[in-house]
């Protein structure tokens, strides 16, 4: 739409002891929306008028959602133009959302799908969180840190047409979530097992102009996911 978007953190201390990302009055653990082509005051940027904070008198009008703790990986897909967002847990949890302007999604009240020990009541009363389209845990070693992420519209692999592809960044995994119309998750298909023998820390999973997969890792390489040949 023209307008820039922001994905930035909660700000680094563990629990988020100021529960900035739950403060409407700070950026930290937001995305923001902005317009970087015009001016808002004496602002060097200008707010789109269609924030959806812009009339509210104590929220930061920069501020398109919030409740985000580490944000790995921001996309919009290119079929529907929606906002997706892989957002990494502190102990438990790791997240997908699919960002909605306005929407809160939680942390530090909540991580993934559950409320938090260290902030169990939200920070204002009546908060009304969102929860994120699929969670997986680091108790069942699945993962520790989840990379994004974005859905895949190329050609060569039309089996994932419209699921989101997305890695671990500890264990090198892939995965490819398949989801119904209603963006339900209805099955996780693991593309990609990192193997011990095999250092790989992917950082971003992005796609070329075709649409088609491309994995940036830790070691400085770029790889391309494909269709394991039969031979």
């Amino acid at each position: 739409d023209g307008m820039l978007f922001i994905a930035l953190g909660d700000g680094g201390l563990r629990d988020d002891p100021y529960a900035l990302a739950q403060n409407p009055w700070v950026l930290h653990g937001k995305v923001l929306r902005i317009d970087v082509n015009a001016r808002s005051g004496a602002l060097p940027y200008a707010i789109p008028a269609d924030n959806p904070f812009v009339g509210e008198q104590t929220v930061r009008k920069e501020i398109y959602a919030l409740g985000l703790r580490n944000p790995w990986g921001l996309s919009f897909d290119a079929k529907t133009s929606q906002l997706w967002l892989a957002d990494v847990g502190q102990d438990l949890w790791e997240e997908i959302n699919l960002i909605k302007p306005g929407a809160n999604y939680g942390w530090s009240h909540r991580e993934g799908p559950m409320e938090t020990a260290f902030h169990p009541k939200p920070l204002i009363p009546g908060t009304i969180t969102t929860d994120p389209v699929h969670s997986y845990t680091r108790v069942r070693g699945e993962g520790i840190c989840i990379v994004g992420g974005h859905l895949y519209r190329g050609s060569k692999l039309a089996a994932l047409e419209g699921s989101y592809l997305f890695a671990d960044w500890g264990y090198g995994h892939i995965w490819a979530l398949e989801m119904d119309a209603e963006q339900h998750p209805t099955r996780r298909l693991v593309l990609h097992r990192g193997p011990a023998s095999h250092k790989f820390n992917p950082t971003l999973v992005t796609a070329d102009p075709e649409g088609e997969p491309i994995l940036l890792s830790q070691d400085g390489a770029l790889y391309r996911l494909e269709m394991e040949s039969a031979d």
